[in-house]
């Protein structure tokens, strides 16, 4: 029964997120997203049964890795990080990373609409919320400081 209302919920969606290279767009669709995938040439990795990850460009440009997390035929949340060097530079700066990827959402998508400055371990959090869709945007201390942005379809309003 929960099945049948996630796909009701998520065949709603008319949600895109776009990413510049490779030049595709990604839908609700797990079948759809990987044939974009293969069509545009991009190699991607098939890290779990339900979650792939590749090498792209976002927003104005920003070198990341898009993490598709699913299950069955539809993505439940689009993950969007920095490749692995990038942490292990001696130059990171977690909050120069922050404020770098809050400037390319806002230049995408607008300022926020929820801002938490001190969400978990006193680092921010923001949430950009669409018609069919709701970005999340926050840093937290787990395992040593992460980062995490992801693109979540929703129900249109």
């Amino acid at each position: 029964k929960m099945l049948s209302l996630f796909k009701k919920v998520f065949k709603k969606s008319n949600a895109v997120f776009k990413v510049l290279e490779p030049n595709i767009e990604l839908t609700v669709s797990v079948s759809e997203c990987i044939k974009e995938l293969i069509r545009s040439g991009v190699k991607y990795n098939q890290v779990t049964a339900g979650y792939i990850t590749f090498p792209a460009k976002l927003f104005d440009g920003l070198d990341m890795m898009v993490g598709l997390h699913y299950q069955g035929a539809f993505i439940d949340y689009i993950e969007i990080f920095r490749p692995i060097e990038y942490y292990n530079s001696p130059d990171f700066d977690i909050n120069e990373s922050y404020a770098e990827i809050h400037d390319a959402v806002v230049s995408c998508y607008g300022k926020p609409q929820a801002k938490n400055p001190a969400y978990l371990s006193g680092y921010p959090s923001e949430r950009w919320l669409g018609r069919n869709f709701v970005i999340d945007h926050s840093i937290c201390d787990r395992f040593g400081l992460e980062e995490h942005l992801s693109f979540k379809f929703v129900q249109p309003n």
